[in-house]
């Protein structure tokens, strides 16, 4: 018969810990944890949790769950420094991640198995309306890797957890193939070929109803500016004596105002040619 280890107890089959400590206001608080398959197992975790109050660690915080503490960690950190955009891809990774862990599933509690299946489940993507499965790109999911590793390389700091389980994970996100890459891409004749349609469109004479959207494309394609850069421009950033162009603002489609760049060096002055002053 195993003996008794003081705070382990077996429960419905099952073995729980249950460590006690004083805060740091002086109260007397219990961390419990069930589920373990053998009373070692909830021997070596109650060891674990020891060792991070050596380290000095706040046991007010080694219950807080992963939902709850991205959204301190991003507030603190990432909100106030984000434009709208990127704010937008980040609340789209933890909507992501509590539709898949739900609101209660611990910090603490996280390990390298549940991120890699929870990946495995993102990369599948999502069902488009003609039925037909997405799979998400490597790409994508190697954006989410690198913003949920941030989170995590900060609640190590702050001695809640101690390994990282983004660490070496597999990206199973699909790996396009060169040909699909360059679909995405104009070459050098491709894009000669859509200017002169915008130009020729725009030379019709009086009958002509032009479309800003052209406009938009010519914009783009002749100073490198992305397209919700294009779509903030407004006469007053446009300096036709000289050929400069001020990019200092965007346009938000969802929002349909205007934010700030991407970056702070994305505010720039650009020259423009006169071709293009003459459209």
């Amino acid at each position: 018969m195993a003996r008794k280890i003081q705070g382990v107890r077996q429960r419905y089959g099952k073995w729980e810990y249950r460590f006690r400590y004083t805060d740091k206001d002086g109260k007397r608080r219990e961390l419990t944890k069930g589920g373990f398959i053998s009373q070692k197992a909830a021997a070596n975790a109650m060891a674990e949790v020891k060792r991070k109050f050596t380290r000095g660690a706040d046991g007010s915080k080694l219950n807080i769950t992963l939902v709850d503490f991205w959204h301190q960690w991003f507030d603190l950190y990432k909100q106030p420094y984000l434009t709208e955009h990127t704010r937008a891809g980040y609340d789209y990774i933890i909507d992501n991640l509590e539709s898949y862990f739900g609101t209660n599933k611990k910090l603490a509690d996280m390990t390298k198995d549940d991120f890699q299946r929870f990946l495995n489940a993102y990369a599948e993507g999502r069902v488009l309306k003609d039925g037909t499965q997405k799979p998400r790109s490597f790409d994508s999911v190697l954006h989410l890797i690198i913003r949920v590793r941030m989170m995590v390389v900060h609640a190590m700091e702050e001695q809640i957890i101690f390994y990282d389980w983004t660490h070496d994970v597999t990206n199973p996100g699909y790996r396009q193939t060169r040909a699909e890459t360059m679909k995405k891409f104009l070459d050098t004749a491709d894009m000669q070929l859509v200017i002169q349609a915008c130009l020729r469109d725009s030379n019709q004479g009086a009958n002509f109803k032009p479309s800003n959207y052209k406009y938009m494309i010519l914009t783009g394609l002749m100073t490198g500016a992305r397209f919700s850069e294009v779509a903030g421009l407004t006469w007053d950033r446009i300096n036709f004596k000289d050929r400069l162009l001020t990019i200092d603002r965007c346009w938000s489609g969802t929002k349909k105002n205007f934010t700030k760049t991407k970056t702070d060096q994305s505010v720039r002055t650009i020259d423009i040619s006169l071709e293009l002053v003459k459209i």
